[in-house]
């Protein structure tokens, strides 16, 4: 009688399991399944990259000296907007570091450390900053693109103290499915 109701109560734990699973999994793979690829051909660039399809791609027209690609994306649902750029920099390292010293943003963390992501070298710049009633968080990636000085720079802000747990697999599908070439 006792291995009986054993079974029974071990089928219902499954059971609950399996529908626990497939109830709080099933929604978070479906939306990563519907993955909008875009793809930019601008001047020698070609960039391709991935995002969940809640997110909005515009390619803009800002350039500069520096900055030679400029793809803005924003995603109210999590909770995140950014930056896909084509940068010049000739020393990557000191050209953060310089661009920390003149910032005028109130941080309340920074790191920056070195990275490797897809085939590239560079550096992940984490940090949170006040601006007043507001908090404002980033992850960026500044990549080394070739020995020419080109950069590539992705970049996730969020209005938090922190990065919403949601978003991290989000955030790891854009950057793993980032494409850029020079023609």
């Amino acid at each position: 009688m006792q291995i009986k109701t054993l079974l029974k109560t071990a089928c219902a734990v499954v059971v609950a399991l399996l529908i626990q699973y497939l109830y709080l999994e099933g929604p978070a793979i479906a939306s990563f399944q519907n993955d909008r690829t875009y793809e930019y051909q601008v001047d020698n660039y070609a960039v391709k990259a991935q995002f969940p399809a809640t997110t909005e791609v515009h390619l803009t027209p800002d350039k500069g000296e520096e900055m030679r690609l400029n793809i803005y994306f924003t995603d109210s649902k999590l909770s995140f907007r950014g930056y896909l750029q084509i940068w010049r920099a000739a020393d990557l390292e000191h050209f953060l570091q310089d661009s920390k010293a003149r910032s005028t943003y109130n941080f309340i963390s920074y790191v920056l450390k070195r990275t490797s992501l897809n085939h590239w070298n560079g550096f992940e710049e984490s940090w949170s900053a006040d601006f007043g009633e507001n908090v404002i968080s980033s992850q960026e990636y500044w990549l080394e693109l070739n020995d020419n000085n080109e950069v590539v720079r992705i970049s996730f802000f969020t209005d938090q103290a922190f990065f919403p747990d949601s978003t991290s697999s989000a955030i790891r599908s854009i950057l793993d499915s980032i494409s850029v070439k020079n023609h």
